[in-house]
């Protein structure tokens, strides 16, 4: 509006100038008007002259100025319109930057969830799961820290399960958030199945080493539900306690598409551990079954073995005992009338010992065949020790020059025990070990008894050469021996007779350093 009145002032003066431009051309200028002159007279032509040089002069000039101010708002219109392009051009740019900023940071985030799902996935091992779900928090949100707690139906509270930056890892061990304290803020997340941003505040059961005062009601805290199946199964928790960045509600979202896919990450973890624990006990089942089917099968063909065995010993007992007491009997007579000097008394002295060695093997397959039958009397085992070491340092430690060792207990309390049978088993033993002491460089024998609340134990410990670990299993099987004479029943029998008694005999051997057999037997028998 200024330049339009700026414009009709210059009109109208310069309409005033032109006029008197041209006044001052008639009364100076020399040009000679004949035909005006004859029909006018001087004073009315002068004026004629100078108001129709006016009007002329205005007619011009407003055309002129009407042309300019036509073109004039002509180009202010123009110049209205490109302000209005440009100030639409750079809203449009400032729009398509914060559309490209958004985009930018949304493909981020897109690049972001892409990474965390893809580690996620590859395996599915629960705690390597767990610890990508933190890490890649950590490293692709920037969060300081991440606690993810489970839920734990039976006791129906959150307890942490992993976590990531928590520096007192003792005092969340023992946290404990009950689902019952719905005034709880994370209690009520977990109830709502809605994520939440919390001020910090001591009563969120959150350990935190630093200064409280700096981050206290200050919103650092997220929580965000654990949903898996359309079930919450515990809740994330992240926290800006260090860099005391606040979080907004564009967080959440991140962390919102990302849970998601981390709870069914977690739940299908679960379900394959727990699949793979019933495959296992499943399997361990199955072994077992097979285990006992084959110990049962092992018992049914060993009780055949047996009962044809105690078939076999009483025809043994009745047909070869009467023979062999037959022989005896005629070996001791001729013994008797061939003189102590006669060289060929070595051969009745030699029917006599294999006639024994007869009738011992006949006793062991009949001993071996019966179930042990027990004469039960409160003896204490220290006694049979005694008795029984004292025999042996008079014939089998003097022949194989053993040097015995007792370390009996003097307070081992007295147990119901068949006594001859306990000799059978100890006497077994120990002199199989002064047999395999031969020719060892270190020949000693270490007898020793102890007990506890339920049992009293005999310990039997050799130098000698040690049992071979593939005969270990075998050496209480009826008729193994690596010995070149006897029957192998030796420690079956024993060991029938300590299951008599509702103990256990068990070996322990190292090749080249000696054995240990350990009997207990119950004290309450």
């Amino acid at each position: 509006m200024n330049e339009q009145k700026y414009l009709i002032r210059l009109k109208w003066i310069s309409i005033l100038v032109f006029s008197f431009l041209m006044i001052g051309i008639v009364f100076f200028g020399k040009a000679s008007l004949p035909y005006l002159l004859q029909t006018f007279t001087p004073k009315f032509l002068n004026v004629a002259y100078v108001v129709s040089s006016f009007i002329i002069s205005a007619l011009f000039i407003s055309g002129l100025f009407s042309f300019i101010n036509r073109l004039y708002l002509k180009m202010k219109h123009f110049e209205d319109e490109l302000e209005e392009t440009n100030i639409l051009n750079r809203k449009m740019t400032e729009e398509s930057e914060k559309k490209n900023l958004t985009l930018s940071q949304k493909n981020e985030e897109l690049s972001n969830m892409h990474k965390i799902i893809r580690e996620m996935t590859q395996t599915m091992d629960l705690d390597k799961i767990l610890d990508v779900i933190l890490e890649s928090i950590c490293k692709y949100l920037n969060y300081d820290r991440a606690i993810i707690c489970l839920i734990e139906e039976e006791k129906r509270i959150l307890k942490p399960f992993h976590n990531l930056g928590v520096e007192n890892q003792e005092l969340l061990n023992k946290t404990e958030i009950s689902l019952s304290l719905k005034d709880n803020p994370i209690v009520q997340a977990v109830l709502e199945k809605k994520p939440k941003i919390l001020k910090w505040k001591e009563d969120l059961n959150i350990p935190f080493s630093g200064n409280v005062a700096e981050i206290k009601n200050k919103p650092i805290v997220g929580v965000i539900p654990l949903e898996a199946r359309g079930n919450i199964i515990g809740v994330l928790i992240v926290d800006n306690s260090k860099s005391k960045q606040l979080l907004e509600e564009r967080n959440l979202r991140e962390l919102l598409v990302f849970t998601n896919q981390a709870g069914l990450a977690i739940e299908n973890a679960r379900l394959y551990e727990t699949e793979k624990l019933f495959k296992e006990q499943l399997q361990n089942q199955v072994n077992l079954a097979v285990q006992k089917l084959e110990q049962t099968q092992a018992q049914l063909i060993q009780s055949e073995k047996l009962s044809a065995l105690g078939e076999m010993a009483a025809v043994v007992s009745h047909e070869v005992r009467n023979p062999l007491s037959t022989i005896r009997g005629s070996a001791e007579l001729i013994d008797e009338t061939i003189p102590a000097d006669n060289p060929n008394k070595k051969y009745s002295n030699f029917i006599l010992q294999e006639v024994d060695r007869l009738n011992r093997i006949v006793t062991d397959i009949l001993s071996f065949s019966q179930i042990p039958r027990l004469i039960l009397k409160k003896t204490n085992l220290n006694d049979i020790v005694d008795q029984l070491c004292s025999f042996l340092q008079a014939s089998d430690f003097v022949k194989y020059d053993i040097k015995y060792f007792g370390l009996l207990d003097k307070n081992l309390p007295q147990v119901n025990i068949d006594v001859e049978q306990l000799k059978q088993v100890i006497l077994n033993i120990t002199q199989n070990a002064c047999h395999f002491m031969v020719n060892r460089p270190l020949r000693q024998l270490e007898i020793k008894t102890y007990f506890d609340d339920k049992y009293i134990y005999l310990k039997i410990s050799d130098t000698g050469a040690g049992i071979p670990p593939e005969n270990v299993g075998k050496i209480f099987d009826p008729f193994f021996s690596t010995k070149t004479k006897g029957t192998g029943l030796g420690l079956a029998i024993s060991r029938n007779i300590i299951n008599a008694h509702k103990g256990k005999i068990i070996v322990e051997s190292k090749l080249n350093s000696g054995s240990v057999f350990t009997i207990s037997l119950p004290i309450e028998g």
